[in-house]
């Protein structure tokens, strides 16, 4: 039982670290400071790629209003 218990848990972490660098950057493509300060950042990194995946969220989830939501975000 023991054993088990910690191959589900293993499992199920696995699943979240690929969801969560799934949804971040690319640091073999980092163009400028910011992506590199980002990429050299465990913290900074995490914190990018769930910012991402809410981002991505409510631009699926706010149809009506995805222009004012992408200049706000550019700006």
């Amino acid at each position: 039982m023991y054993i088990k218990g910690r191959y589900i848990l293993s499992a199920c972490l696995l699943v979240f670290v690929q969801q969560a660098t799934a949804a971040a950057m690319d640091c073999k493509k980092a163009a400028n400071d910011v992506e590199n300060t980002i990429c050299a950042n465990k913290t900074l990194y995490e914190l990018d790629a769930q910012m991402g995946t809410l981002y991505r969220q409510l631009m699926t989830t706010a149809t009506a209003g995805q222009p004012e939501l992408k200049r706000t975000q550019r700006a």
